[in-house]
């Protein structure tokens, strides 16, 4: 068996033939480093104080011996040959049996305007909060484009570690595809009372670099000043 991805559906789904199967070849391909972290902590680390390397709960060699399994980490696939029963990678062929794909899901990019509009940032695995935190260090302010669970989490995480935080959604509230109103309403004021302010029923038009602070203006003319901008508009399949 050939597994393409190692986030939580790649390795759940290892543990689940293992419980059934001992002894069945399993090979985990994966073009990240192939160590197990926990995803949903990714918007919830921040004011814990956990550096990326802290995620990580059991690195690659420790998840391939525990599972009784291969991983090829940091390796590409680019063809799938489905009458040869093979993938072909960026360490050679490999030949399956059986075939999964666990990709995951990416980052919605919004289309922006404006000349930071690709200093927006996305936090999708560890090595994109690694990099989150690097770019918040010394700095006050962010703006985050979405109001959904992973927004509302990084709002609530970043407010605790005493950033300000504005959060921007085309929703009249947040999650608004979640919770009932009231739900959101008393959610929201909760988050308010920590600082986090709230732009709906809008979304962001353009963002510009004006010397060290970013001018992130918003649809309906409110111009917002931010030291980062972290989107959060949901995810689509690889």
């Amino acid at each position: 068996i050939v597994i393409i991805g190692s986030g939580l559906a790649g390795y759940t789904l290892v543990r689940e033939i293992r419980k059934l199967d001992k002894t069945t070849p399993i090979t985990l391909i994966t073009r990240e480093p192939g160590y197990f972290y926990s995803k949903p902590m990714l918007s919830t680390a921040f004011a814990s104080k956990k550096e990326a390397a802290q995620l990580i709960s059991t690195p690659a060699d420790g998840m391939a011996a525990q599972l009784e399994i291969t991983i090829l980490s940091q390796t590409d696939v680019s063809a799938i040959d489905a009458n040869k029963k093979a993938v072909s990678t960026s360490k050679g062929e490999i030949p399956f049996g059986k075939l999964v794909l666990a990709l995951g899901a990416d980052q919605i990019r919004l289309p922006l305007q404006g000349n930071a509009a690709n200093e927006v940032l996305t936090v999708n695995d560890l090595e994109e909060y690694a990099r989150f935190r690097s770019a918040i260090a010394g700095k006050k302010k962010v703006a985050i484009l979405g109001a959904g669970l992973i927004g509302c989490e990084f709002a609530n995480d970043l407010a605790l570690g005493d950033y300000e935080v504005d959060v921007i959604d085309m929703a009249p509230h947040a999650l608004g595809r979640l919770i009932p109103d009231a739900a959101a309403v008393a959610l929201q004021s909760k988050l308010s009372a920590l600082g986090v302010r709230w732009h709906f029923n809008t979304t962001v038009q353009s963002i510009n670099r004006v010397d060290e602070c970013l001018n992130v203006t918003l649809t309906n003319g409110t111009v917002l000043n931010s030291d980062i901008v972290l989107s959060a508009v949901g995810l689509k399949p690889r």
